[in-house]
């Protein structure tokens, strides 16, 4: 067992023993904020990463246009991410499959088991390419997710 699966997943600090303005976390065993942590992430990763995360049980559309804006800011300030020299640990694969995997209901949405697959990995690609910081593509995978979700594009 790795280091990862060992530890615990919730944050258990003084300041989250209850969430502030909803329960949209909650519900996870996974939180954000380890991701966060882990990867040691900037503003632009993490904000993207709570927004896509929350959307569903928060504020549905706004919060991936805020995604989505925050993908678009952090192209136009050349926001680096995680470098592809740096090669993520078995450890690190794992927890972002672990952390992805808690969203995989929500990709129901047709008859087709295929999109709903495709769109599926595309939530995955956002929140991986997110940490590498390759921009354009999670800007990208969030106007289809839009898309799948809500039935509009946002340009």
């Amino acid at each position: 067992m790795n280091h990862i699966t060992k530890r615990r997943k919730k944050m258990k600090t003084k300041n989250n023993q209850s969430e502030v303005a909803g329960s949209h976390y909650e519900k996870l065993n996974v939180e954000p904020v380890i991701l966060f942590r882990e990867f040691d992430l900037n503003w632009f990763q993490g904000e993207i990463i709570k927004y896509v995360s929350r959307f569903k049980n928060k504020n549905g559309l706004q919060d991936l246009n805020k995604a989505s804006h925050i993908a678009q800011m952090a192209i136009d300030l050349g926001i680096k991410g995680i470098p592809y020299s740096y090669d993520l640990t078995e450890d690190g694969k794992a927890l972002i499959g672990e952390y992805t995997s808690q969203f995989a209901n929500l990709f129901s949405l047709t008859k087709d088991d295929e999109l709903n697959k495709r769109y599926y990995i595309k939530f995955v690609d956002i929140i991986y390419f997110t940490i590498r910081g390759e921009w354009e593509t999670v800007w990208s995978d969030l106007e289809d997710l839009k898309y799948y979700f809500y039935g509009e594009e946002e340009v």
